[in-house]
C-alpha cells in the first residue's frame, strides 16, 4: 500500500465520521435525540422496508446479531420501533416502525437534505458522478 492509498482510506474515514456527526447534530436540532449513528442506519433501513427480520436488519446494516439486538432494544425504549414474533415461525423476530418514528421521518429527510446541500454546493454534479463511480469500485473490490 502506498502513501496515496493510505491517504484515500484516511479521507474516506474522516468523511464518514464527519457525516455521521453532522447528521446527529441536524437531527438533534429537529428534536430527534438519544440516537447513535447506527440507530439511524436501522431507522433508515426500516423507513425503506417498513418491517424487517432481525437477521435481514443485521445484514443490511452490516452488524452482528447481538449488536443489532442491543441497538433495536434501545430503539424500543425510545419508542421508535417495536419487535414482534413471526406468525408462521415464532422463532423469527421482526422489527417495525412505530407511529412515533413515522412522525420523525421528516426530520431524517430534512437532515439528509441539508447535509447533501452543504457538500454539493462546493462540487459539480460531474465531480459527484466521478467520486461515486470511484467509491463504487472501491466498495466492490472489498
Amino acid at each position: 500500500m502506498n502513501m496515496m492509498d493510505r491517504e484515500l482510506i484516511k479521507t474516506i474515514t474522516e468523511i464518514e465520521k464527519k457525516l455521521r456527526i453532522r447528521k446527529l447534530k441536524e437531527l438533534e436540532l429537529r428534536g430527534v435525540v438519544g440516537l447513535a449513528p447506527t440507530h439511524g442506519d436501522i431507522l433508515v433501513a426500516l423507513f425503506r422496508n417498513e418491517t424487517l427480520s432481525m437477521r435481514d436488519l443485521s445484514e443490511i446494516i452490516q452488524r452482528d446479531k447481538s449488536t443489532v439486538t442491543a441497538l433495536v432494544n434501545k430503539l424500543v425504549k425510545l419508542g421508535y420501533v417495536e419487535k414482534y414474533k413471526g406468525v408462521e415461525d415464532s422463532r423469527i423476530n421482526f422489527v417495525r416502525l412505530t407511529p412515533f418514528a413515522y412522525e420523525k421521518r421528516e426530520a431524517f429527510i430534512e437532515a439528509a437534505d441539508i447535509i447533501i446541500e452543504q457538500f454539493s454546493r462546493h462540487i459539480t454534479e460531474e465531480e459527484i458522478k466521478t467520486a461515486l463511480n470511484i467509491m463504487k469500485k472501491i466498495n466492490s473490490s472489498l
